[in-house]
């Protein structure tokens, strides 16, 4: 048996590691972390425990003293907040990870330098600048045709993001988010779908892939961008011209890539995909890791990986689901009622 602590447990992308972990018919046992106990009351584990935050100093402590207690194999990091600090103390832990280096991931989950690799690698990205006051964001406009996107430099689900054809109302919506020297402005490509290309590495030597194109962005209507980060219809696949871009974009990124990295790309009317960014260090909540099936069970491949074992298939496999298979996303648990004593009151540890 095989002893998995997942952290942010009660999340949709903790049910997703932890339902696909069930299925996979290997024995393995769930201890679910959170710190937050009305999410912990979701986590559909063996066990469950209330943690501190990553910004708390003893989160890795905690951690720790949890590794030791259930004897933990394998520590998989539901949050970007917690990839990247986890990442950062891997050789503290006693327990085997699945993440990319440090610098790649501190590299992803800056924006502009991500976008400098892959400008710098030749790699197809939108023209984008840091907006550090009132010209730069006058040059954008007069840079990118009058219409730019503009969105923080770090953060994830459309943080601050919007599309913007008026400089004054751009200018107010720096101001509104604090933005200025935290914000790019991006020549704003429309008209194509949305792309997701997730790709699984070992060692440098790709693994999987699985693309997919978004048809409808989950509850749109709630943001004045239309981006939320949560999926609402995608369907299966993406062009070998897109496997190029994601391979190109990985390989700009990092001479090694180890673990999870998810390159997003935005289409142009005519179909040319452009990287906005790479999601690293973990599976996106719409997408494999909800989708196990005979063959690829995304979770079981990440814990065989990152302890050591051989992907059970002779890799690269490459977009094994059902092309054009319609995927309909919706909140993964259903309404749970409990009362104050029913809600998970484990000390933290």
């Amino acid at each position: 048996m095989t002893t998995v602590l997942v952290t942010f447990a009660g999340g949709s992308y903790g049910l997703g590691i932890t339902r696909s972990l069930r299925v996979a018919g290997r024995g393995y046992r769930v201890i679910a972390a959170d710190a937050d106990r009305f999410s912990l009351a979701r986590a559909e584990a063996d066990e469950r425990r209330l943690i501190p935050k990553a910004s708390d100093p003893e989160y890795l402590d905690a951690l720790r003293r949890l590794i030791a207690e259930y004897g933990v194999d394998f520590l998989w990091p539901g949050h970007d907040a917690e990839i990247e600090l986890v990442a950062r103390h891997r050789d503290e832990l006693s327990a085997a990870t699945f993440l990319p280096p440090t610098t790649d991931i501190e590299i992803c989950n800056d924006k502009m330098a991500s976008y400098e690799r892959w400008r710098g690698a030749g790699v197809p990205v939108p023209g984008t600048i840091r907006i550090a006051d009132r010209s730069d964001l006058a040059s954008a406009f007069d840079r990118f045709g009058g219409e730019v996107w503009l969105r923080a430099v770090s953060g994830a689900g459309g943080k601050g993001s919007i599309g913007a054809t008026d400089l004054r109302k751009a200018e107010a919506w720096l101001n509104v988010h604090d933005g200025w020297g935290r914000f790019t402005a991006a020549k704003w490509i429309k008209g194509g779908h949305r792309l997701s290309w997730e790709s699984v590495w070992a060692d440098g030597e790709l693994i999987t892939v699985q693309g997919r194109r978004q048809l409808v962005q989950g509850f749109a209507s709630l943001t004045m961008s239309g981006i939320t980060g949560v999926p609402g219809v995608n369907q299966w696949g993406t062009s070998p011209v897109a496997d190029d871009i994601g391979i190109a974009a990985v390989r700009a990124v990092s001479t090694r890539p180890h673990g999870n990295y998810g390159v997003d790309m935005v289409c142009d009317a005519a179909g040319n995909p452009f990287v906005t960014e790479i999601n690293i260090g973990r599976y996106n909540n719409d997408g494999l890791i909800h989708w196990q099936d005979e063959k690829l069970n995304a979770a079981d491949l990440a814990v065989r990986l990152g302890t050591g074992e051989p992907p059970p298939f002779d890799p690269p496999l490459l977009h094994p689901k059902q092309r054009d298979a319609y995927i309909i996303y919706g909140i993964p648990t259903t309404p749970l009622q409990v009362t104050e004593d029913d809600l998970p009151d484990t000390p933290l540890p």
